[in-house]
């Protein structure tokens, strides 16, 4: 979506709540009973220094409790540790933040463009990882009886052209050398030396998919342990596993 199409769904309160509803990223009205009366509640418009407000009305007369429409979700509430609901953003300015998440912007921008706090920025982008967590530790099980589930591990670490040579400390620019006490890390740059130092090894990566989802674990052993616990945690029983044999 594009940033002025976004802006138009958010350009007030009304309209950024509508969104969310259409969405079905807050709970619909004919969902939400009055926590007094457990009666019906209603859309509520309310004014107040010049700004409009979208609130939930009990319907039954002699009642009329308001409470906020982004009661009891744990997002849009947006609950501090103690449970009281610190935040002063608007519905409509809190979509603004989610939406340059999403577009994965650095913080320093989001701040550059929304006038925020960098505190505000930076809980607010926690906030984001910390659902796609959610979403993952929460996610079903890879394959099933008869599906076919690929895995392979591969190790991420540069390489020289022609898969010739090798990719020490040496071959980079003395900058972003991080030299230590090793033996082995020597100055590239100490008489001509050049191609001395340790040699560098990324992560090894171990990775299962089937035909409609991957998914990817950065591993420090490549036993037989480790990938057959990964397995176990991720793929469902009486699953076909595939593998270049490890």
């Amino acid at each position: 979506m594009l940033a002025k199409e976004f802006y138009t769904l958010i350009q007030n309160e009304e309209s950024a709540t509508n969104f969310l509803i259409s969405t079905n990223l807050l709970v619909n009205v004919e969902n939400v009973l009055c926590d007094k009366c457990n009666s019906e509640m209603k859309y509520y418009i309310k004014k107040e220094q010049g700004k409009e407000r979208k609130l939930l009305r009990c319907k039954r007369e002699g009642c009329q409790t308001t409470q906020s429409i982004r009661k009891n979700n744990s997002f849009w509430t947006y609950l501090d540790k103690n449970g009281r609901n610190n935040s002063e953003l608007s519905i409509g300015a809190q979509q603004e933040l989610v939406y340059y998440w999403y577009q994965d912007l650095k913080q320093s921008t989001i701040i550059t463009l929304t006038s925020r706090s960098a505190h505000t920025v930076c809980d607010w982008m926690n906030l984001c990882r910390e659902v796609l967590v959610r979403i993952f530790e929460n996610c079903n099980k890879l394959g099933g009886s008869g599906i076919v589930i690929q895995v392979d591990e591969c190790l991420l670490r540069g390489s020289r052209k022609n898969n010739k040579g090798r990719l020490r400390l040496g071959d980079l620019p003395s900058e972003n050398l991080n030299v230590d006490d090793d033996s082995e890390n020597v100055d590239p740059l100490e008489n001509g030396a050049r191609n001395y130092g340790r040699r560098l090894d990324g992560p090894w990566v171990f990775g299962l998919c089937d035909n409609n989802e991957g998914r990817y674990f950065v591993i420090q052993k490549r036993d037989k342990v480790t990938l057959h616990n990964i397995i176990q945690r991720e793929v469902i029983a009486g699953s076909t596993i595939h593998s270049d044999g490890w």
